[in-house]
């Protein structure tokens, strides 16, 4: 895009943007209301003096920028030569008035609000809007010496530094909306950056909650079990290597779950009793998460309850998935738990939400424990 007279061309950002179209149609809008209002009262107040020529002008001065304030990307550079016509037109128009109202009046006042609104009119285009300024003030002077035979140096002060006060005083709202603009960007990409480093917190705890629930929890086995239990602690570290394979812990395909509970029995000392459906297919992640909390569920009821033949169940009822695993052992007060229990809090409820299930335990002392797992298709 073009250069807007404050350095380097760049891309606007959403506060400048909405800041230059504000300026745009805004200024337009103005600059037709002063110009509009004040030759109306000029010409009511000199009673219609050159009525001829003044009310076309006033009429077309007041239709250009009303006309911009919509459709000016539409034919830019015809708007620029109306825009310089029309303020030709306002200074000469001094040439018009009457003796006490030369140097002073509506003229003035048009001249004024067309050389200060320019710059907010074509923010974009800094060299046209100096082209339309000038040509205002250079017309109005040049009327003004005609008339009087000098320029009017009160006037002529107040029109520069008008307009120089008013074109300062858009830069340095550009300029201010262009710090915004910086601070959302900063604020944005602190944002982004504090995403993505919950996300690598986020698999950095899938990964140790699955290195918890395979390989720590069979080699805490390996160590306590007598050699008589090595066989399916053979097998499961087996399983343990394909659940940690990176293509498996990546896979997104549905799986069998009920393959995968029916693979529990036997394990961990125990005798489950698995009750559950032929088939029973679901997406693979809310599948493994279920798993690795049946089996996460499986070492804390060999390690407390007592239990050496929980349950595992498995149903399907209106596109909702419920396991349920029920041990009547000791059982526990879930609100003595300490907060630094991973297989609890972490394993079973925490990776349960992660992977879009609900998980809730249930247990009282004497009365054994129950976790159920509920996932819905829908």
């Amino acid at each position: 895009m073009r250069g807007d007279g404050l350095g380097q061309a760049h891309q606007p950002g959403p506060c400048e943007r909405h800041l230059l179209a504000a300026f745009r149609r805004g200024a337009s809008l103005l600059r037709a209301a002063i110009i509009g209002v004040c030759g109306t009262f000029g010409l009511i107040a000199t009673h219609g003096h050159a009525g001829e020529v003044l009310v076309p002008l006033i009429a077309a001065a007041t239709a250009v920028p009303l006309v911009q304030a919509w459709h000016r990307d539409r034919a830019p550079r015809t708007f620029v030569a109306a825009d310089v016509l029309v303020a030709v037109g306002l200074g000469l128009a001094e040439l018009t008035q009457p003796y006490e109202q030369v140097a002073g009046g509506w003229v003035l006042a048009a001249v004024s609000i067309t050389a200060a609104a320019c710059r907010f009119e074509r923010p974009d285009r800094p060299l046209a809007s100096v082209g339309i300024a000038a040509a205002a003030i250079t017309s109005y002077l040049a009327a003004a010496v005609i008339a009087e035979g000098s320029a009017p140096m009160p006037e002529t002060v107040h029109l520069m530094a008008q307009t120089v006060l008013a074109w300062v005083a858009m830069s340095l709202l550009r300029r201010a909306a262009r710090l915004c603009d910086a601070l959302i960007d900063h604020v944005a990409q602190r944002r982004a950056t504090a995403a993505a480093a919950k996300a690598r917190h986020a698999a950095d705890r899938a990964h140790l909650a699955m290195l918890h629930d395979t390989a720590s929890t069979t080699f805490l086995m390996v160590s306590t079990e007598s050699g008589d239990e090595f066989p399916w602690l053979r097998a499961q570290a087996a399983r343990d290597l394909d659940l940690l394979a990176p293509q498996t812990a990546a896979s997104d395909h549905d799986v069998d779950l009920a393959t995968l509970l029916r693979s529990l029995r036997g394990q961990h000392g125990l005798q489950v009793d698995v009750v559950a459906p032929d088939r029973l297919v679901l997406p693979a992640r809310p599948a493994l998460a279920i798993l690795h909390g049946a089996r996460e569920g499986l070492t804390n009821v060999r390690r407390h309850s007592g239990d050496t033949r929980p349950r595992l169940s498995a149903r399907e009822q209106d596109g909702t998935v419920l396991v349920e695993l029920v041990d009547r052992g000791c059982g526990f007060d879930p609100a003595t738990v300490p907060a630094h229990r991973q297989g609890l809090s972490s394993s079973i409820r925490a990776r349960a939400a992660d992977a879009g299930l609900r998980a809730e335990v249930r247990s009282a002392i004497g009365a054994g424990t129950s976790v159920t797992w509920t996932w819905s298709r829908d």
